[in-house]
């Protein structure tokens, strides 16, 4: 008996935004002042037995939940396909106008423009209808690289207890970088009944952060990484996936790099030639097409509580101490704001995702996921190459691990991008790996107590 046909169809549009929008992705006001690089959305339309899945990526920092809804249920309105079969992806680039307007409150930041809103909504949708239209027999082949020179882990250890968001190996007391980094670059690619290929989607674990102060729109590394696949596929629509990236960096801390190479203009260029080299390796291997192409979506979503304020003695208060003059205002107006936040915004709904497609598989949380949660879900995936997807369809904020919440940290005090209970992460990992089997792509029981990658 043959293999189901799989089909899929690539697109991509550009979205320039108005002059004068404030930018997200810092704890401080920025007002864009120019265009570097244009902002996309990218679409993959995959279709089986008439079941239709796409994801698309959007160049923004988050996403906000009621766009994504708004959003797939236009999609489903015009398509005849169910909203949840839409998956929104945000790369996370912090020098895209704001979107989030929950994240944006209290920051100073003007308030969310709707006509910005509208026109990458409109994007969107367009981009989404032209990778269905371009839906067309393919095969498919995965792969994965590695970088081992890009995004590392970016919270220092210190003697007292404490950990540091850019600690490095110079500051007095310092013991090492609390947690891991993840090398992998996933690669998927398809090419149609000539040989050609018609689009590529890959992914790596790092903040996509090199201009993270910059003031004019751009795509940051994940742009330039697509940008030089495209060019050097013929002009074909690439997909870039933030991994589980809410520890890792740019930046080189242990040891310390003065230079800090993957950092500014100079370093978002060399990160993208980088990645994209990677990317391009994968695919020039010539890896053989997928036998099985099995197209199947798991979909959960949970209701997860928020933390209450911490005690001034917790780890994961804010420490004035840490922070200047004008952050400590903000988070005194955090805190006074948590009764009404908690009334309001808990529990929360994280959408969850796992997307099997034949020996690949997308798994994607809306949280910013510490890597050490991403490598635990690589680990139980039996997929032949896995891709862990943070930031999509909505935002729920930063899922640090116990250990963090033990030491404290910029990523671990309470704000409009870090509010989830302690233990979310957990609570991710274990429903996603029940997806995992449910998708067929899960450990066998006979090998679920191995160690961690």
């Amino acid at each position: 008996m043959s293999e189901p046909i799989i089909e899929a169809g690539f697109a991509s549009r550009e979205f320039i935004p108005p002059p004068g929008l404030s930018l997200q992705g810092q704890f401080y006001l920025r007002v864009a002042t120019g265009i570097r690089d244009p902002l996309e959305a990218v679409a993959m339309a995959l279709r089986q037995n008439n079941v239709v899945v796409v994801m698309v990526t959007l160049d923004l920092c988050v996403l906000d939940e009621g766009f994504v809804r708004s959003c797939q249920s236009a999609f489903e309105q015009d398509h005849g396909i169910p909203g949840a079969n839409l998956l929104i992806h945000s790369t996370h680039t912090h020098v895209a106008p704001a979107l989030n307007a929950a994240l944006s409150a209290g920051l100073g930041m003007q308030d969310i423009d709707p006509a910005y809103v509208s026109a990458v909504k409109l994007c969107l949708l367009e981009t989404v209808a032209e990778a269905i239209k371009r839906l067309a027999q393919v095969t498919l082949h995965a792969g994965c690289g590695k970088a081992e020179f890009l995004g590392w882990n970016r919270r220092a250890m210190f003697n007292d207890g404490s950990s540091q968001m850019y600690g490095h190996s110079e500051m007095p007391g310092f013991a090492g970088m609390e947690g891991p980094r993840d090398s992998d670059l996933p690669v998927m690619f398809a090419r149609n009944r000539d040989g050609r290929i018609t689009g590529a989607v890959f992914s790596f674990a790092s903040h996509p952060n090199s201009m993270e102060h910059g003031l004019k729109c751009s795509a940051d590394f994940p742009g330039e990484a697509r940008r030089q696949v495209s060019r050097t596929l013929n002009g074909i629509p690439v997909l870039y996936l933030t991994g589980a990236a809410g520890n890792t960096a740019p930046s080189v801390l242990d040891p310390l790099d003065r230079s800090q190479p993957w950092r500014g203009e100079e370093g978002l260029i060399r990160s993208g030639q980088y990645l994209a080299k990677i990317a391009l390796g994968v695919i020039t291997s010539s890896p053989p097409a997928m036998i099985n192409s099995t197209l199947a979506l798991e979909r959960t979503v949970l209701e997860i509580e928020l933390r209450p304020w911490p005690q001034p003695e917790d780890p994961s208060h804010p420490k004035a101490n840490l922070v200047n003059e004008e952050t400590t205002r903000i988070y005194r107006l955090v805190e006074a704001d948590w009764p009404e936040r908690l009334n309001r915004q808990s529990p929360a709904r994280v959408s969850l995702n796992v997307l099997r497609v034949g020996d690949v598989v997308f798994c994607t949380n809306p949280v910013e996921l510490f890597v050490e949660f991403g490598l635990e879900i690589k680990h139980w995936s039996t997929a032949g190459v896995t891709f862990v997807v943070e930031l999509t369809d909505g935002y729920a904020g930063y899922a640090p691990t116990q250990k963090a919440f033990g030491r404290g940290g910029y990523e671990v005090w309470p704000s409009p991008g870090s509010f989830l209970k302690i233990g979310a992460g957990e609570q991710i990992v274990e429903t996603t790996q029940l997806m995992l089997d449910r998708a067929g792509c899960g450990r066998p029981l006979s090998n679920a107590g191995g160690d961690s990658e």
